[in-house]
């Protein structure tokens, strides 16, 4: 009996393989026709015609039409409908229909579905990010929350609020000089020495110093002087003025106060400390929860207080090109300024009319904001 070496028991099975292979794939796909012929199947994105003439051929199909899909290995005499609308008007379409696929809807970016079992009856609610201290590792989905990771202490922190950001590493001052240590939820804060006169600089000349003395000393009158005049011997009130502060919209006052409002533009930081007003930090979170529908939610805003121009406005900002969170947060200073005392009621009315009811309790811990209504009444 003829002995077969290694190389030729090697090269057998590789010949083998591939043909059992193909066996198995054929008869997972492949079924006998009325006349006893076996074909394969049609695969996806086509359907049946007629069987095959010769045995182990694949059938005779035809594409599917436009609007039409089959996802699998089929006998099927015409392809599936694709789905016209999503399944509830809160989805939104995420894939185009194929001729292997449906189409397909979930949620809007930054809300997960509470069902995903049950799309027909979809609720959104938006994510609860991931807490100061705490940074995002794996973003979230439709189907899950974000997946949050706690920052390590004294080298990355998160500051904020958030269901996209990481934690960023802690900032490193020069020569080790830091005024106060990193933890996980405040970068590093860096002791910048303030710059020492020397004998060895070179000083302006005599005549440059004494003009700049001069006009100090001049500015510096002019400020002494207004101070010290009776009010009303300056410089007399004209009816416009006081038209004018008549229709100057009153600030509402917070009851949080912060050092660090980040409000800009035309807001006064003075007037705004004199008020204990508060609202960049309120702001600045809502700016970063709404992003998915943030332009209906302004607009409800404005709506609320009978602002029309308010198309206007949004697109002004967004022309300005910045990150949406940026644009949400300047429509927000804009609607601030024009909104009076009832900015609160307001602003926790329309966020609970659109579903944002975490949000709600998060701004309400956490700035104590204090509404004169009950949103859940809305």
């Amino acid at each position: 009996m003829r002995e077969f070496s290694t190389v030729q028991i090697f090269r057998l099975i590789l010949t083998l393989v591939p043909c059992w292979s193909l066996a198995v794939g054929q008869n997972e796909h492949t079924y006998t026709s009325s006349t006893g012929i076996k074909c394969i199947l049609c695969p996806p994105g086509y359907f049946y015609f007629k069987d095959c003439d010769i045995p182990n051929t694949i059938a005779v199909c035809k594409p599917c039409p436009s609007g039409t899909y089959s996802s699998s290995y089929n006998r099927a005499i015409y392809c599936a409908a694709c789905m016209r609308h999503c399944e509830s008007d809160v989805l939104v379409k995420v894939q185009e229909c194929n001729a292997t696929m449906d189409m397909v809807c979930d949620c809007p970016p930054g809300f997960v579905l509470e069902n995903p079992t049950d799309k027909f009856h979809a609720k959104c609610k938006p994510f609860n990010g991931c807490d100061p201290g705490f940074g995002v590792v794996e973003q979230g989905t439709p189907g899950h929350e974000p997946v949050c990771r706690k920052c390590r202490p004294g080298i990355t922190f998160s500051s904020e609020v958030s269901w996209q950001e990481p934690c960023y590493p802690c900032t490193q001052c020069p020569n080790n000089d830091v005024l106060r240590e990193c933890n996980t939820t405040h970068d590093t804060i860096c002791n910048f020495p303030r710059p020492s006169w020397r004998a060895d600089v070179a000083l302006p000349s005599l005549g440059v110093n004494c003009f700049f003395l001069l006009a100090v000393m001049i500015i510096v009158g002019i400020v002494i002087y207004r101070r010290w005049l009776p009010k009303g011997k300056y410089e007399p009130k004209t009816d416009d003025d006081e038209d004018e502060e008549e229709r100057r919209p009153f600030k509402p006052v917070s009851s949080k106060a912060s050092s660090d409002s980040g409000l800009t533009d035309n807001t006064s930081v003075i007037e705004m400390e004199a008020l204990g007003i508060n609202w960049g930090p309120i702001f600045r979170m809502v700016s970063r929860q709404i992003t998915a529908n943030w332009e209906n939610v302004i607009q409800s805003l404005f709506q609320a207080i009978d602002v029309d121009e308010c198309d206007t406005i949004i697109q002004s900002i967004k022309n300005d090109n910045q990150p949406v969170s940026e644009q949400i947060y300047q429509c927000l200073l804009k609607w601030q300024q024009q909104t009076g005392s009832q900015s609160t009621d307001v602003l926790v009315r329309i966020l609970t009319e659109k579903s944002y009811h975490e949000l709600v309790q998060r701004l309400q811990t956490y700035f104590q904001l204090e509404s004169t209504t009950n949103p859940d009444t809305d």
